[in-house]
């Protein structure tokens, strides 16, 4: 499936896409941690989207129209257009802060899978992922902040960050 990262899969219906770089490195075992993560943020993500996504509209119009209070009473007319041109930076800026909020839910989903399977399951088989050095994956990787700030998919050594640390509680 085109858009699927190398460490994720996905459901369509009754059907499971596995993404075909991994074609033949896996065993069906080590699709467990996998398939659950996946299967809890779709169960789960749902809601958790739409209240983070409600939350982040709020914040974007409560700001703008904040904006355009203080810039109308200060400048007027032209305050106004002020306010106008600040759209885009504040909607630029809600995108972002929604993007972050989504990868957060992957995150959790992640967390959840790993307390159901077991984080040294869900662990060796993120590790033994890595081991490959697919494209993709190397790519997030290396992007480094502004994918960590932007995207809405966490890279997979974020993913192995965040199980290590659930190891250590």
């Amino acid at each position: 499936m085109k858009g699927l990262g190398s460490d994720y899969c996905d459901f369509d219906g009754r059907d499971v896409i596995l993404p075909s770089s991994l074609k033949g490195k896996l065993s069906p075992v080590d699709w467990k941690p996998l398939l659950a993560s996946q299967q809890i943020y779709e169960r789960r993500s749902n809601i958790a989207i739409l209240i983070r996504w409600i939350g982040v509209m709020t914040a974007f119009v409560i700001t703008w129209l904040l904006e355009v209070s203080l810039l109308l009473n200060a400048y007027g007319d032209y305050g106004l257009a002020i306010a106008l041109g600040l759209v885009i930076p504040t909607a630029a800026l809600t995108t972002w802060w929604f993007s972050h909020e989504l990868r957060n839910v992957r995150l959790a989903a992640d967390e959840k899978a790993a307390q159901v399977i077991g984080p040294g399951e869900f662990l060796r088989v993120l590790e033994k992922i890595d081991t490959f050095k697919l494209s993709d994956i190397e790519e997030r990787k290396r992007r480094g902040f502004r994918v960590r700030i932007s995207s809405h998919v966490p890279p997979l050594d974020d993913r192995i960050g965040r199980v290590r640390k659930l190891m250590q509680e």
